[in-house]
């Protein structure tokens, strides 16, 4: 391990000593004066600072704080489970005793008492091309699937150490990858197809310091697992926004999340009041490490890469802070990233050069909302767009995405989510003889039970691969199980 991780390391390690000893006298770990039912999570202006504050105040901080929470978790039965935002490890099986039964239920109860969040889910998608022609045939069948896990253990609870956790994920893959077009496309019509095989995802522990204001994250990380991605991205099942926009893995190979592979890394998560929100992450850009060598257990800092991957993102979170906030909630971000890994040279990669950067901006709004402000029913808009002038070494420069979700729709579904979604990602112009790759998608995801997700979805891509060919139009269906 070189000497920076180690002292990134070393420096973390004192963090919750430090938390400690300013929390030292109070026997609930919370600051000085903080009332009964403190969240350290919240972002400020949520927290109930004034014990005498009056009971109309406090429950309409409970409502921001609520109304963050529902669009951070927009999805609470995502597959990705390793994917959440630390907003939504919350504790998920309050009703799994209807679902289960007892037993289950008195062994998820000793767990929360213990401070353990566990999640498990399975996805699967099965998909043809009803049209157009793969790269192994006219027509092809494809199924793919996913079982992922992750646990929480939140020490603050078990072991009264103030704002640490430690979280880690793995996933099984089975079935194959699927493409279209002669020699295949850029935006894979079927997200869940990551490979076959055992992958440990990501591993770390956290700090939580300054009332819950500041995150920090030190281990195995994935950056797409925490930046340019958005809720009502998982309502999608083409690769394309799923889970982050495509051109930033196409361009970045070290950037996805798991899986297959994750880095070394730090990231910070940092609330400078209740509507901002600053994130800054620094990562290991070892290839192999990223494609998932050693079932994701490969360890090692150095295998042939150079330098490490940067990225740091401003968002603003729109009707989410402030106790008075009564809106549509939304958020809007601008991100950018530097690479100083190698890079092939394009069109054949016979030469290499150094160094790779980028940016990126994404939103994801609520137009209106049936019910009121505090209502998950309602519209909600969203679109993302990359950018990055080195055409020479990324193969999609550039790219756009925008799309429409629509929960409740029908009357007596109030959890079924319609959606459309429209890419678009310029080849570059490096490579001859080619242009843009497009994707529409549209989906509607029937919510069986609490614990079940049943999606039919079309898809049509247009000049796969940005090569002048025919189209080809896909349909599927995903099922989702999330305990």
């Amino acid at each position: 391990m070189s000497r920076p991780l180690v002292a990134c390391a070393a420096g973390l390690l004192l963090v919750p000593a430090l938390a400690a000893a300013q929390s030292e006298g109070n026997a609930t770990n919370a600051p000085a004066g903080a009332p009964a039912g403190y969240d350290p999570s919240a972002p400020p202006g949520l927290q109930e600072k004034d014990a005498d504050a009056p009971a109309d105040a406090a429950a309409a901080r409970k409502r921001a704080q609520a109304k963050r929470r529902t669009f951070m978790c927009k999805n609470p039965r995502d597959p990705r489970t390793a994917r959440r935002p630390y907003e939504c490890r919350m504790p998920w099986y309050e009703d799994l005793g209807k679902d289960i039964g007892r037993a289950w239920s008195w062994m998820t109860d000793e767990a929360t008492r213990l401070g353990i969040t566990p999640s498990v889910s399975y996805t699967t998608q099965i998909m043809t091309n009803t049209s157009g022609v793969t790269p192994n045939a006219g027509q092809e069948l494809l199924y793919a699937g996913q079982l992922n896990a992750s646990l929480n253990v939140d020490f603050q609870q078990m072991a009264r150490v103030p704002g640490l956790s430690f979280y880690v994920a793995a996933t099984w893959g089975t079935g194959g990858q699927f493409a279209v077009g002669e020699d295949g496309n850029y935006f894979p019509p079927a997200s869940a197809a990551a490979g076959t095989g055992f992958w440990l995802g990501e591993m770390y522990v956290q700090q939580s310091l300054l009332g819950g204001n500041l995150n920090l994250a030190l281990g195995r990380l994935g950056a797409g697992a925490t930046f340019a991605t958005l809720p009502a991205f998982g309502n999608y099942l083409n690769a394309a926004i799923n889970a982050n926009p495509a051109a930033l893995g196409i361009n970045v190979p070290s950037f996805p999340a798991p899986p297959p592979g994750s880095e070394w890394g730090l990231q910070a998560i940092w609330f400078p009041n209740g509507n901002w929100q600053l994130a800054a992450g620094i990562y290991n850009n070892n290839l192999q490490s990223a494609a998932g060598a050693d079932h994701g257990a490969d360890f090692q800092w150095n295998q042939g890469n150079r330098g490490v991957l940067g990225i740091a993102q401003l968002s603003y979170l729109l009707f989410q802070g402030g106790t008075d906030d009564e809106g549509p909630p939304g958020q809007y971000s601008i991100g950018g990233y530097y690479d100083g890994n190698y890079y092939g040279v394009l069109p054949n990669q016979t030469t290499t050069t150094t160094g790779n950067w980028g940016l990126y901006a994404m939103f994801q709004q609520a137009v209106f909302q049936v019910g009121g402000p505090d209502s998950s029913i309602g519209l909600t808009a969203w679109g993302a767009a990359t950018f990055t002038s080195k055409t020479s070494v990324n193969t999609m420069p550039v790219s756009a995405m925008a799309g429409l979700s629509y929960q409740g729709l029908i009357p007596g579904r109030s959890n079924d989510i319609l959606s459309t979604g429209f890419s678009i990602g310029r080849v570059s112009p490096a490579i001859p003889s080619v242009t843009c790759e497009t994707m529409l998608e549209v989906n509607y995801q029937y919510s069986v039970a609490s614990w079940l997700n049943v999606t039919p979805d079309f898809q049509y891509i247009w000049r796969p691969g940005g090569l002048y060919v025919l189209g080809a139009a896909v349909a599927g269906v995903q099922v989702v199980v999330t305990l």
